[in-house]
């Protein structure tokens, strides 16, 4: 799940993004993924949640806030949390789940990727924990 997409990361920027993340209070929660849904521009078909929880949110503005001393303008959209289940899908109509999925992050991570032709390899840069 991402918190905040950064886009290319110049090698200056990285202690700076790790210094944000290092200075962040986060208390633990639990998110409820109950949909799958589709987003017909990028065409991913997605799980995620109705609601976000308050320290998530509160991560998430967090995050934002420390990454523009970074240069890192935040996103416009509201956050919604979600995990991608596949890309370049076929449409799906808006299902809700019977048993919702109870998520519990115990850390939030630096995942770094190289784009190309093949899909994109996620590498963990750095790991912080949640409830600290």
């Amino acid at each position: 799940m991402t918190l905040v997409f950064l886009g290319r990361v110049l090698s200056e920027q990285l202690p700076c993004v790790q210094d944000v993340a290092n200075s962040i209070l986060t208390e633990s929660f639990s998110l409820e993924l109950t949909k799958i849904d589709y987003w017909k521009r990028p065409r991913i078909l997605w799980c995620g949640s109705d609601q976000t929880p308050e320290p998530l949110h509160k991560l998430v503005n967090d995050l934002q806030r420390g990454l523009l001393r970074c240069g890192f303008e935040p996103e416009n959209r509201t956050y919604k949390p979600h995990v991608t289940l596949a890309r370049k899908a076929r449409p799906a109509s808006v299902q809700q789940l019977q048993v919702p999925v109870v998520w519990q992050p115990k850390e939030f991570v630096l995942a770094g990727s190289h784009s190309g032709p093949k899909p994109p390899r996620y590498r963990i840069l750095n790991r912080w924990s949640v409830n600290r």
